[in-house]
Parts: structure tokens; sequence; C-alpha cells
């Protein structure tokens, strides 16, 4: 199911929206999937530890964001927005993650 990884608009209110790599056809997707409970900052080992609109990058949940985009994305202590190595394009936006405050 499309939806958006920022906020996890279009996934139900007890899952996040990640991005897929799909390598058949070089490209990302989005999907919504179960979230976990953990916060920005905590320890993980998969996207399902963390809780909604997060991501498990580098073993930190981390919150997804725009390359580029306002300083919104990236509230309270959040520095600002890095690009991953797999460059998430989805409809011209590239999505990043939050970097934690210095």
């Amino acid at each position: 199911m499309p939806c958006e990884p920022i906020t996890s608009a279009g996934c139900d209110p007890s899952c996040s929206c990640q991005i897929l790599w799909e390598g058949t056809r070089n490209t990302c997707l989005t999907d919504c999937d179960s979230a976990g409970a953990k916060a920005v900052g905590s320890i993980c080992s998969a996207n399902l530890d963390c809780a909604r609109s997060l991501v498990c990058y580098g073993n930190t949940c981390k919150r997804f964001c725009h390359v580029g985009g306002p300083a919104s994305d990236c509230p309270g202590g959040l520095n600002s927005c890095q690009a991953v190595s797999s460059h998430a394009v989805i409809g011209g936006l590239e999505f990043g993650v939050c970097k934690l405050g210095q």
C-alpha cells in the first residue's frame, strides 16, 4: 500500500510507513508494516522495533525526512536530514533520516 514515510499517512494507526528497495525494478516503494514502541535514538535491530514513522538505520531508531527539505522534518534536537546509502527517491523526492543532535 502506498504511504507517506514522514507521517505514516495512509497506514493504520498501529502501523508505520517504510521505504522498501525493489531491486528488480531498481526503484523504491513504500508499504505499511507493524510499528514497535522504541523512540528516536533507541537501539534497534529492525524497523519493527521502532515507533510509528521511525526507521531502524545504523541500529538506531531515526525519523524519516526529505533530503534538502524543511527544518521542520527534523524537530527537537535533530540536526539535519542525511541521505541514506540507497538514495531513497520516491515521486521525485529523496528521503533520508534525521541526524541526532551533536
